[in-house]
């Protein structure tokens, strides 16, 4: 994985035309989107978020994707998630996410004058295999709690929710609380059939 260094110049059309983003707003705090490169999927931009045309905060762009991910796009990590404080969401009026450095705008920007978007689940999280021993996946926003895993039915090891990941389901995208974990060394066995996550 490489980090794209941008200049302070301003992008050329053939330089950023292979770009693809998103910007969503999942509550009234929190937004959430992506950015990648269709000619390099190894490279990492850097945004950064503008409240009413000013800095705010910035963040590289490596969390991961479910949607992304399914889609067979690079390794699915080139999400990104900004939490502001409850008077910053109350009273910007526009709020919005440009590439550092360069200014492209990521999305389109979102109106806080809008009434923020319900967060609601159709699921509480999802796990999925990595590879090797490793699994990965996500758990509904509101959930800050270990959960159990277990294979067979039996418990195998307990895991708590570290940082945020971008979940996107058909129409749907938000950010969930972000589960990584590796079983122990003994189910390299081939042994694990299949595993799930209880609460």
């Amino acid at each position: 994985m490489s980090t794209k260094t941008i200049g302070k110049q301003g992008p050329s059309g053939a330089d950023y035309a292979s770009l693809q983003t998103q910007f969503s707003r999942y509550d009234r705090t929190t937004f959430s989107g992506f950015v990648y490169d269709r000619a390099d999927l190894g490279r990492r931009y850097t945004v950064e978020l503008l409240v009413d045309g000013e800095p705010y905060m910035s963040s590289l762009c490596d969390e991961f994707v479910t949607e992304l991910a399914d889609a067979g796009i690079g390794d699915g990590r080139f999400g990104f998630t900004f939490n502001v404080q409850d008077e910053v969401g109350a009273s910007a009026a526009i709020i919005e996410a440009r590439l550092a450095n360069i200014g492209g705008v990521v999305g389109a920007p979102i109106r806080c004058d809008v009434a923020a978007p319900d967060a609601q689940w159709h699921r509480i999280g999802e796990i999925k295999w990595a590879g090797g021993l490793r699994f990965e996946g996500w758990l509904a926003q509101d959930l800050d709690e270990d959960i159990e895993i277990l294979i067979a039915e039996r418990p195998v090891m307990t895991v708590k929710p570290t940082g945020w990941t971008n979940v996107a389901r058909g129409g749907e995208f938000g950010v969930g609380r972000r589960i990584d974990f590796h079983l122990p060394e003994h189910f390299a066995d081939g042994a694990c059939a299949g595993c799930r996550h209880g609460r």
